[in-house]
C-alpha cells in the first residue's frame, strides 16, 4: 500500500475498473483496531496515514479531532485518484476533508462542530504551513489554507497575523485584512494589484468591496473604462468591477454608470446594462437610484 503512493477509491478509470489498492485498504485497515489505526496514522507513508485516518472516521473513533489537530501541519503529498481523474493531494487538506471542514465535499457523516472549526482555523492561520506557494503558479498550494482564508471569522486578535502573511506574499489573506479597514492596508492592496496582475485581480477586487478606501477608487476606475472601450465579453469576471464601483459615491462612478446603462447596441451591451441597472436597484445606497429613471 504504501509502496504504490496512491489513494484510490473503490472504482478507478472510465470503465470503473475494481481498484487493488482498495482491496488492500479493506483487507488491512479494516481489521485493524482503534490503537493500530492511531499508530498508522503516524505512519511514514502520507498513503498510510491517509487511509488510517479515514478508518478512523469511518468507525467513529473518539479520537478523530485529537488525530486532526496533531496532524495539521502534515503537508505529506501523494496522488489521489477520483475516476479517471489523478490530482496532487496533502494529507492535511484529506483529513480536514474527512471531518467536513469544506461544506460543498464532506465524505463522512463525522462533522466538526462551530468551535471545533474555529480553532482549526486559528491553527491553520498561525502555521507556516499557510506560505507554501504552487511551483508554477502564484496560488496558495494547501486549499484547506485559501479556504479558511476565504470564510475567517473576524475577530481583532487576526490582524497582525494576516497583515503578516499578506505581506510576506500570501496575497489570499487581503480581502480578509481589508475588512479591518485600516489605511496602512491600503498600500497593501494596491501593490497586489500593481504585481500579480490578473493573478491578483478576484482578490484584490474583493479587498476593494470589503474596504472601497478612495485611494482605491482608480483600480475600479481603470477596469471599468477598459471594459466599456473594449465591449468585452461580460460575465461574473468584469461584474466585479461595477460591483466596485458602486460602492464609491462619486459624481465618475455615475458617470460611468451612466454611460454602461445607456448603451443597448449589441446582445453584450444589453446584458451588460441589464445587470447594471439591476445592481443599482438593489443596492441599499439609493444615489445612483436615479439613473434608472
Amino acid at each position: 500500500m504504501a509502496d504504490y503512493r496512491m489513494f484510490e477509491y473503490k472504482f478507478v478509470g472510465l470503465r470503473a475498473d475494481s481498484s487493488l489498492q482498495w482491496a488492500r485498504y479493506e483487507t488491512l485497515l479494516s481489521k485493524c483496531s482503534e490503537y493500530d489505526l492511531l499508530q498508522l496514522c503516524d505512519n511514514e507513508s502520507p498513503v498510510v496515514r491517509s487511509y488510517a485516518f479515514k478508518r478512523l472516521v469511518e468507525k467513529q473513533s473518539s479520537k478523530i479531532f485529537d488525530v486532526l489537530i496533531k496532524n495539521m501541519h502534515d503537508t505529506g503529498e501523494f496522488y489521489r485518484t477520483i475516476g479517471c481523474m489523478v490530482d496532487p493531494c496533502y494529507v492535511t487538506d484529506f483529513y480536514l476533508e474527512q471531518v467536513g471542514y469544506f461544506p460543498y465535499y464532506s465524505p463522512s457523516a463525522y462533522k466538526i462542530n462551530t468551535q471545533q472549526r474555529n480553532y482549526l482555523d486559528s491553527l491553520m492561520l498561525y502555521g507556516d504551513e499557510i506560505k507554501l506557494r504552487m511551483t508554477n503558479y502564484s496560488q496558495i498550494k494547501l486549499k484547506s489554507r485559501n479556504y479558511m482564508l476565504e470564510n475567517l471569522m473576524l475577530k481583532d486578535l487576526y490582524y497582525n497575523r494576516l497583515r503578516e502573511i499578506a505581506l510576506a506574499g500570501v496575497i489570499e489573506a487581503i480581502p480578509a485584512l481589508a475588512k479591518f479597514q485600516m489605511q496602512n492596508d491600503v498600500s497593501v492592496i494596491m501593490n497586489v494589484d500593481e504585481t500579480e496582475g490578473l493573478i491578483g485581480e478576484d482578490l484584490v477586487f474583493a479587498a476593494i468591496t470589503n474596504f472601497p478606501h478612495s485611494d482605491l477608487f482608480s483600480i475600479a476606475e481603470k477596469k471599468v473604462m477598459n471594459d466599456l472601450r473594449h465591449d468585452n465579453y461580460f460575465d461574473s469576471s468584469t461584474c466585479k468591477y461595477y460591483k466596485a464601483l458602486i460602492l464609491y459615491r462619486t459624481q465618475r462612478s455615475k458617470e460611468l454608470l451612466a454611460v454602461t446603462i445607456s448603451r443597448n447596441e449589441s446582445d453584450n451591451q444589453k446584458k451588460r446594462a441589464k445587470s447594471i441597472r439591476d445592481l443599482i436597484s438593489k443596492n441599499p445606497d439609493r444615489y445612483f437610484i436615479g439613473l434608472l429613471k
